[in-house]
């Protein structure tokens, strides 16, 4: 009998194994004795709604109270979530909260879903224009429209404008608008006009002012920008954009970093002239805080670990570096950056070059100049938030 006992256990193992490498996505947990947990090495997105802090992750959605620490986790085993990979997470002028997330396997899909007074609506492919296999970004414009930009296909459109209290999609065709070589949108934001901006894969910035549908093409050919990649975009409080270029670690020494607009210059920030660190990493996110502070997270993947600089913060006159040494932050890339009021910031970085260390979320303090961390080795994230190295997986307490 102890013979047959270990085969048992051997083969349920290998059973579920078998199940977990090959959907990942599709684990629910109604069954009795399934434990479903969220996994995962990354902090993509988060956003403060009253005392709460709701977190993105590749694996679930996460609402933590602020003020007590405690927290939910959302899946598709316990909610209306369609896809466990959470990729942004923003909030509109009526406070509802809007989650875009997506499968990580082929062929995949992505969701949105709007979560209003604990009411939640799911808008996918049977409902809407979203069967891409990515949201590129999400933004909220002045008169609350959503604005969603998707991986191009062959037959679909890459932009929507969406009114959520109507339920109604219109297309914006910008392939057609403008001269431009590659339908790819990497990022949006609008500023304090309403004039939407577009970060493209290959095409510099675009802009638009949907009121007269004027748009204006800005490239290496007409404009100050030093490569036609551009990915993170933000508009600070004085209306001057912020927008990373190139940011590809796979053509090292090619023209990358930082870039600022304010409708007339255009400002490129590298070591040289600035003393930051923006032009020898990959820029993995950009943030604007309530004093105008820039806040640049960063990806130094050709730098030795006892240099990685995480972060950096320019508050109009001077840059200050925040690394493993000065800061709370681990030799990871931050990815994600939330102000929560003046003396409080957190910080999400992802494990894509960890050098051993666990990632995870990062609460500082700056009165206090209090760094804590949220990852596998606190206590109280061991069991249903689990911040690890795989996307999702389940337990199941079998007695044989």
């Amino acid at each position: 009998m102890k013979t047959i006992r270990k085969k048992s256990r051997v083969l349920a193992c290998v059973i579920v194994s078998f199940i977990l490498i090959q959907n990942p996505e599709g684990l629910f947990a109604q069954f009795a004795g399934w434990e479903n947990i969220g996994c995962t090495n990354s902090v993509s997105c988060m956003v403060r709604h009253n005392n709460d802090l709701w977190i993105g992750t590749p694996a679930s959605l996460i609402k933590m109270d602020v003020l007590t620490g405690k927290y939910t986790l959302y899946n598709r085993a316990n909610s209306k979530l369609p896809y466990n990979g959470v990729t942004d997470i923003l909030i509109d002028h009526d406070q509802n909260i809007w989650v875009a997330c997506e499968t990580f396997s082929f062929p995949g899909y992505s969701a949105l879903v709007k979560i209003s007074d604990d009411q939640w609506s799911v808008y996918d492919f049977t409902n809407s224009p979203l069967n891409s296999s990515s949201i590129c970004d999400l933004e909220i414009d002045q008169n609350n429209f959503l604005w969603v930009a998707i991986d191009p296909n062959e037959d679909d459109n890459v932009l929507y404008k969406f009114d959520g209290d109507e339920e109604d999609w219109l297309a914006i065709d910008i392939d057609s608008a403008v001269n431009i070589s590659t339908p790819l949108i990497n990022s949006i934001s609008v500023d304090n006009n309403n004039t939407k901006w577009f970060g493209m894969g290959m095409d510099g910035l675009i802009s638009l002012n949907d009121s007269n549908d004027c748009w204006e093409v800005y490239n290496t050919e007409n404009s100050g920008i030093p490569h036609n990649i551009v990915n993170e975009v933000e508009v600070d409080l004085e209306n001057v954009l912020w927008f990373s270029v190139n940011q590809s670690s796979l053509m090292p020494g090619d023209v990358q970093g930082l870039v600022s607009y304010d409708g007339s210059d255009w400002v490129i920030y590298n070591d040289t002239v600035s003393g930051n660190a923006t032009s020898s990493t990959v820029i993995t996110s950009i943030y604007v805080d309530d004093m105008n502070n820039k806040w640049i997270g960063c990806d130094e993947k050709f730098m030795a670990p006892s240099s990685y600089t995480a972060l950096n913060c320019y508050d109009n006159q001077k840059w200050t570096i925040y690394d493993s040494i000065n800061s709370g932050l681990i030799q990871c890339p931050v990815i994600s950056i939330y102000q929560e009021n003046d003396n409080t910031y957190w910080f999400g970085q992802t494990a894509t070059y960890s050098y051993g260390y666990e990632p995870g979320l990062v609460k500082w303090e700056v009165q206090n100049n209090t760094w804590q961390s949220y990852n596998t080795n606190v206590s109280g994230f061991t069991s249903n938030i689990r911040w690890g190295t795989v996307f999702s997986y389940a337990k199941i307490n079998v007695t044989l």
